[in-house]
């Protein structure tokens, strides 16, 4: 245990005080920032003082001592180390006192270590302080005690005692976190009994809350006073030799204590208060005291006060042993992990508590135990080795876990066989080539030969082809020539017939020209006739016109001219229904319009003429030189009618001519339509005639030879010469 410093105060046989320390002690303080002087002195004077004023002639005492004020350190944060050790009385001339403690760290004291640091130090007996020097005598039994084995066991005997207690001081802290429980002990060996039963009452309590409860054995009520308030010692349990415990309590009712003194009958445990489901709480807690429930317990602790971010008390007590008879508090301990994937996150999560050796150790037989035989872990990784995935989650398993030999095999299997697949992948590669190489020439061979075969049958059915199509040809050009030969009769004998019925309706054109021309010949002398009855009309009108000219010299001039007027108006009238008949008598024979257009224009200018020369008359009484203007003027209009007669003439007669042509033309073109049409007619009925007569079947032998060769009908080919309905193309 080379973890702990001590500390002794002790007298030779000449009943000298002796001091000693460990000569590793000031160095432990110093890394605890204690004063050299002042502050090592007072916290071993302190430590000394309160171990030595305890009156009883042998004592075990532990604290977790708060060094503080004997540093500069911050007082918001408790800085504290265990003091813990052997207090006893020199059998001498006179009485002297003697002590043995050591100083250790907090963690030094967590785990199994506590028991086997407080409860199993190598602590000197009355003879061995007895001298002058007792550093050898702590080495020689340092060396000899070792780091035994803690028996983490409660009792049997003492099971029902040791929970009760626990129950006791659980239910006082949790009333005054600065009450103190004395155990009553009555009977020999107090201070063995003690020790014993201390030990098993603080195998019930969580690591760091059993840091927090100091203790000191075979005390009295004066050294309960001493400890706790002139040396201020965080000590909180206390055993004391009783032979009444009514008489106690009366006296303790009578001291001034600081702090609730809480007494306690370990002779009578039933008789005293208890919280029945505490008490349950303890009673399933100490059937399962061992080392890796000790850890649990710690780990529960742990996490209890990050949660709750509060100190070390009994307050947290419940839930935090609640965490560990929970049932399955630890990853190993679950049976619903079924991936290998959940085991490395909840190791992860629990990683703290696998750094503890005694549940590293645990886990590691549950999951090779319990685990790993029944769940499909190995498969799992066999398949991860396999797949070459998740190398991060391989390696958990290699170092965490220790399955490192197991994952080299795998992956070095994974690799033999790799590298022997390979190997007959290329061997099977190399046969299925050789066996496809020597199927492939065998179908080459036999197929060469097939189109050997086949080639020699094409020739003989090609040379076969030859020869019949050979023969079919001259057929063909036989049948060719006869055609050609009827072609040119019957195309002959059809140009003698189109040209006798060329002539024949030539002359029945001749005759119709005539007969138009006649036709046209008695128009125009009825137009003729016509047209004198109307300028005799407009000759008796314009009479009668220079009649009423001459009467309007007589009467009023302007009624007449008025009258005249009117005349006029109805002439030109009459002259313009006139025109609009004769343009709808004329609208098929457009000679007779332009006649009667000329001859309405010639009435217009002869009733121009009249009206002209009336006023003209009537105006000529005034002057002679009016009068000869007239005459010109009439002269002239006289000569304007001859020239628009002789106009009309002419356009008469291109009129006739054009109207001539035109039907002869009409007419030609409907024969030539009709004779076209006929003689096409006749030409298909020859055609389908001579294909009906001329075309002969072919033979399905010769259908097929030709069907092979590409020439046959059925190949969608018509056979060179020959129409796709028999007859011969030209």
């Amino acid at each position: 245990m080379e973890k702990q410093y001590w500390c002794c105060i002790h007298a030779n046989e000449d009943q000298t005080q002796i001091a000693e320390e460990d000569s590793r002690l000031r160095d432990f303080l110093n890394q605890h920032q204690v004063s050299k002087i002042t502050g090592s002195q007072g916290i071993v004077s302190q430590a000394s003082r309160g171990f030595l004023a305890h009156q009883a002639e042998r004592a075990l005492l532990f604290c977790d001592f708060r060094y503080n004020k004997f540093t500069n350190l911050s007082n918001k944060t408790d800085y504290r180390f265990a003091i813990y050790g052997m207090k006893g009385v020199h059998d001498l001339s006179r009485r002297t006192s003697y002590t043995n403690f050591y100083f250790s760290d907090e963690a030094d004291l967590l785990g199994t270590n506590f028991f086997q640091y407080v409860f199993g130090s190598a602590y000197l007996t009355e003879r061995e302080a007895r001298t002058d020097s007792v550093k050898a005598v702590l080495e020689k039994k340092a060396a000899a005690c070792g780091e035994d084995a803690v028996n983490f066991q409660i009792l049997e005997r003492d099971r029902e005692l040791v929970c009760r207690i626990v129950e006791r001081l659980w239910s006082v802290q949790l009333q005054d976190s600065a009450a103190r429980l004395v155990l009553c002990m009555r009977g020999d060996a107090i201070q063995e009994r003690s020790v014993l039963l201390l030990r098993q009452v603080y195998m019930l309590l969580p690591q760091k809350l059993r840091l927090n409860m100091g203790f000191a054995t075979s005390s009295t009520f004066e050294d309960i006073k001493t400890l706790t308030e002139d040396c201020d010692l965080p000590v909180h349990v206390f055993t004391m030799a009783v032979d009444d415990v009514q008489e106690a309590r009366k006296e303790l009712a009578g001291m001034d204590f600081k702090y609730p003194v809480v007494l306690f009958d370990t002779e009578k445990p039933e008789e005293e208060t208890c919280d029945t489901e505490k008490l349950e709480i303890l009673r399933n807690l100490s059937r399962r005291v061992s080392q890796i429930t000790d850890a649990k317990t710690a780990y529960a602790e742990k996490t209890v006060l990050k949660e709750k971010k509060g100190l070390v008390s009994f307050k947290n007590m419940e839930k935090t042993l609640g965490k560990v008879s929970g049932g399955a508090f630890g990853w190993w301990e679950r049976n619903d992990l079924d991936k290998i994937e959940d085991v490395c996150r909840l190791y992860a999560d629990q990683k703290e508590m696998m750094e503890v050796d005694i549940l590293r150790q645990e886990a590691l037989t549950a999951f090779y135990i319990r685990l790993l035989p029944w769940k499909d872990y190995a498969k799992q990784i066999a398949r991860l080795v396999y797949d070459g995935g998740n190398q991060e989650l391989l390696d958990f398993f290699k170092t965490e876990l220790q399955f490192a030999k197991v994952i080299e095999a795998m992956e070095e299997l994974k690799g033999n066989v790799e590298q022997k697949a390979a190997a007959e992948q290329t061997a099977a590669v190399a046969a299925v080539e050789a066996a496809w190489k020597k199927d492939a020439e065998q179908k080459e061979k036999k197929h060469r030969e097939e189109l050997e075969g086949k080639a020699a049958e094409y020739a003989a059915l090609k040379e076969e082809s030859i020869r019949k199509t050979g023969q079919y040809e001259e057929k063909l050009s036989s049948q060719k020539a006869s055609f050609e030969k009827e072609i040119k009769t019957l195309e002959k004998e059809a140009r003698a017939e189109l040209e006798k019925e060329a002539r024949k309706h030539q002359k029945e054109l001749e005759e119709a020209r005539a007969s138009g021309q006649k036709e046209l010949e008695g128009a125009r002398v009825s137009y003729q006739t016509q047209l004198e009855s109307e300028r005799a009309q407009s000759n008796q009108k314009l009479q009668r016109l220079q009649d009423k000219i001459e009467e309007l010299n007589h009467t009023d001039t302007r009624r007449m001219i008025s009258s005249l007027q009117a005349d006029l108006d109805k002439e030109q009238k009459r002259q313009k229904e006139l025109l609009e008949d004769v343009e709808r008598t004329a609208r098929g024979k457009k000679t007779f319009l332009i006649t009667t257009v000329a001859a309405g224009a010639l009435a217009v200018i002869f009733l121009i003429f009249a009206v002209v020369f009336l006023l003209k008359s009537i105006e000529g009484s005034k002057t002679e030189q009016e009068n000869n203007q007239m005459q010109t003027e009439m002269s002239a209009l006289e000569s304007e009618r001859g020239e628009l007669q002789s106009a009309k003439e002419e356009l008469e007669g291109k009129v006739s001519g054009l109207e001539s042509e035109k039907a002869a033309l009409e007419s030609e073109k409907g024969f030539m339509e009709s004779e076209k049409n006929r003689l096409e007619s006749e030409k298909n009925a020859l055609e389908s005639e001579m294909a009906e007569q001329e075309t002969e079947p072919v033979s399905s032998e010769a259908g097929t030879e030709m069907q092979a060769t590409g020439w046959g009908a059925g190949s969608g080919e018509s056979v060179p010469g020959v129409g796709s309905d028999g007859a011969q193309n030209e």
